[in-house]
């Protein structure tokens, strides 16, 4: 990144967005054209946005009027301020439904406060009856509830019971207090099964104390199953649970069974009454006839299934038809699959022996179609020498709202090429608008230290770019949650471990932002774990999501016939979701990079 002296004026970000509004001013008083227009527009929404109006004029009023991306950002921003200052009234005559779970709990309030309170009461009932914690923000309208007649505390104790369904134990524990006689000794109770399980043997039939031993018992399940299955067979079990908490247990172990690849797995799912069948249930045995390539099951399960019409149930009702001999129906669902370019396309592909489908549009490198735009990409310019990269991001993200299509690739193609912000060009393509703007979604920087790597550690290329794409979306500053660092999102620790086995300079956690040495290290890492995962590129990849020790104990306990079918029937949906990506960056970058298209080398059996 070149260095830029700034004045230091420029540093604040308010006299910044001064000087940018003015130059928007003097650049729309000399030509009136659709750019300038929308400058006019991106102007006022900011200026707006930066001081909202205690008193709106007409213009403000119409802007927000409408249901433009811009128009619902700066309005919904707007109603937050009407509710902090308990304006109902204004509130109500601008609100519009929003997804922002906090503006519904604000209207509903509003309604409450302008005498609408039957409606505003019953949506918050539909509000507390939920095992989910409510936002903050809707803390008022519970307690309006509460405080009304038609609140008893019998609801207090369903709402606990569906907290618990949920596994959501800080709120079950939270409610316990709310009785007008608090129950502590239930909540101490409640924390003892949380923390040992085996505690249920304490309970006593008693309100809510069925619902402690169905949890107690689940816990059980994921910590030692056998035990709970024990507990489970015990007469005191029987009269504990009602016949619903006692189908609610045998699906919770079926579950479990399946992910688990216990042989047993089936006769818990005969057990289960089909009435409580869910999707997760359904999904689930769905797998496991997958991992005993019981093909008959597989297409009747999916037939059965609400979501049969996801590419990944068409894939593998497709599979079940071919395996069952009905090729032609088998090959139709793949042609129409062929047609689209994600992992279940790639793979659609692979079984007709097709060439892969990438519909890529040519990126428009047409400077004239910025030159409008000046005063904003001036902006960003400065913005982001400045390394105030939060300001240029919050106002990159506004702007290209309501941007034409080939405007807005012309200044993603800027932020791409110009500024080599390529965090923020992937960010801002990756939409359906944009979904064929292949050289934006999937760009081939740091070529020189990818190439270095991939020869000197033996990994290929198109993986190194693959893993970036997924872990960090070419984002050289980002921290997970976890602690892992920059573009090929880099544990410190296991940067300490690689960086000494092969002899990398490395003092500092703080060195994993660069570039280079994150890439160096992230590659040296894959190719330890290529030594211990036989060089196979998806258990190299699974292994760099997982960790090794989490693969090893998949392969022991699923061990792979086909890859795809290994890779369907992972027990965690992360790594699942994170391979299937790897895989079609995978094919994508050998596309971008001119290789031939062929996953066949990466799908190996194993």
């Amino acid at each position: 990144m070149k260095t830029v002296v700034i004045p230091k004026i420029l540093g604040n970000a308010r006299v910044v967005l001064s000087l940018f509004l003015s130059s928007i001013w003097i650049s729309i008083a000399a030509q009136a054209t659709p750019a300038n227009a929308y400058m006019e527009r991106f102007a006022n929404y900011t200026k707006w946005s930066a001081n909202l109006p205690q008193q709106p004029d007409s213009d403000f009023l119409t802007f927000i009027d409408s249901d433009t991306p811009l128009a619902k950002k700066l309005r919904e921003k707007w109603l937050y301020q009407l509710a902090r200052k308990k304006d109902w009234a204004t509130y109500s005559r601008h609100y519009k439904y929003s997804d922002d779970s906090n503006l519904q709990c604000f209207q509903h309030l509003a309604e409450y406060y302008q005498g609408n309170t039957f409606v505003a009461l019953n949506a918050a009932k539909a509000l507390w009856l939920t095992g989910d914690s409510t936002p903050a923000v809707c803390t008022p309208l519970l307690d309006l509830f509460i405080s009304s007649d038609n609140f008893d505390e019998s609801l207090i104790s369903e709402r606990i019971k569906l907290a618990l369904q949920k596994r959501n134990f800080s709120l079950a524990r939270y409610l316990l207090k709310r009785y007008k006689q608090p129950r502590l000794h239930d909540a101490q109770l409640l924390v003892a099964i949380d923390q040992n399980p085996s505690r249920i043997i304490d309970l006593q039939p008693g309100d809510l104390h069925d619902a402690f031993y169905l949890y107690g018992l689940k816990r059980m399940v994921s910590i030692n199953m056998n035990q709970a299955i024990n507990y489970w067979k015990r007469p005191e079990t029987k009269k504990m649970l009602t016949h619903e908490q006692q189908q609610a247990f045998i699906a919770h172990v079926a579950l479990y069974k399946a992910m688990r690849n216990h042989e047993d797995a089936d006769t818990w799912f005969a057990k289960v009454n089909p009435h409580f069948y869910n999707d997760v249930l359904l999904d689930w045995k769905i797998r496991l006839a997958l991992k005993r390539q019981q093909w008959s099951d597989v297409e009747k399960f999916i037939d059965h299934f609400q979501d049969k019409e996801n590419p990944c149930w068409q894939y593998w009702f497709a599979r079940a038809k071919e395996e069952t001999g009905h090729l032609v129906e088998a090959r139709e669902i793949y042609q129409n699959l062929a047609t689209t370019r994600h992992y279940y396309g790639f793979l659609a592909s692979l079984r007709l022996h097709k060439n892969f489908t990438f519909s890529n549009e040519t990126v428009l490198n047409d400077k004239t179609l910025l030159l409008p735009y000046r005063p904003f990409t001036n902006n960003i310019r400065v913005l982001y020498n400045a390394r105030q990269t939060l300001q240029a991001s919050r106002l990159l993200n506004d702007f290209v709202l309501e941007l034409p299509k080939n405007d807005k690739i012309a200044l993603i193609s800027w932020v791409d090429n110009e500024l080599q912000w390529h965090g923020k060009s992937v960010y801002l393509s990756n939409n359906k608008e944009l979904t064929n703007q292949l050289s934006l979604r999937f760009p081939l920087p740091y070529d020189n230290a990818v190439s270095a790597y991939s020869k000197n550690y033996e990994i290929p290329s198109e993986l190194i770019y693959a893993i970036i794409r997924q872990e960090s979306g070419f984002r050289d500053d980002v921290v997970s949650s976890a602690g892992a660092r920059g573009l090929m999102q880099v544990m410190p620790g296991t940067a300490n471990v690689v960086a000494k086995q092969e002899k990398i300079a490395y003092t500092d956690k703080s060195q994993l932002f660069s570039s280079q040495k994150n890439i160096n290290i992230g590659v040296a890492y894959l190719k330890h774990l290529a030594k211990r995962f036989s060089e196979n590129p998806i258990l190299m990849a699974a292994a760099y999501n997982a960790g090794p020790k989490q693969v090893n104990y998949w392969l022991k306990n699923h061990p792979p016939k086909e890859i795809d079918i290994w890779i369907e029937t992972l027990p965690w949906r992360e790594t699942r979701n994170y391979l299937k990506n790897v895989i079609s960056f995978y094919a994508v970058y050998q596309y971008r990079m001119q290789h031939k298209s062929n996953l066949r080398s990466i799908l190996k059996e194993l």
